[in-house]
């Protein structure tokens, strides 16, 4: 496989992986962190993929409403074990967002 095709591989699955995990429920959103996986590709080389899920804070880190999933896959060698494939997604708040922690 050639290696452009592995990067379009890896790319359609980060993409996948931040879209799926963008629509879990608010409740494991906000349990999630950050999480490392790997994902082996048609041509078994194996990348590490780190997950995080973080909510949107303004900047006054006063609070938003929006939580951000952010995806790096990294190749096992090469330029892209240093700077990785990216894929983002972003969840909106109402109507289901749950209520900020905190006083009040």
């Amino acid at each position: 496989m050639a290696r452009r095709e592995e990067h379009e591989e890896v790319r359609h699955h980060i993409a996948e992986r931040a879209r799926t995990i963008a629509d879990l429920p608010w409740e494991e959103l906000d349990r999630f962190g950050k999480r490392t996986e790997q994902f082996v590709t048609r041509s078994e080389r194996t990348y590490r993929v780190v997950v995080q899920a973080f909510w949107n804070m303004g900047p006054d880190h006063r609070w938003e409403t929006d939580v951000q999933v952010a995806v790096a896959a990294y190749a096992p060698s090469g330029w892209h074990s240093w700077w990785p494939l990216r894929a983002n997604a972003r969840r909106p708040g109402p109507p289901d967002v749950p209520k900020p922690p905190g006083p009040g």
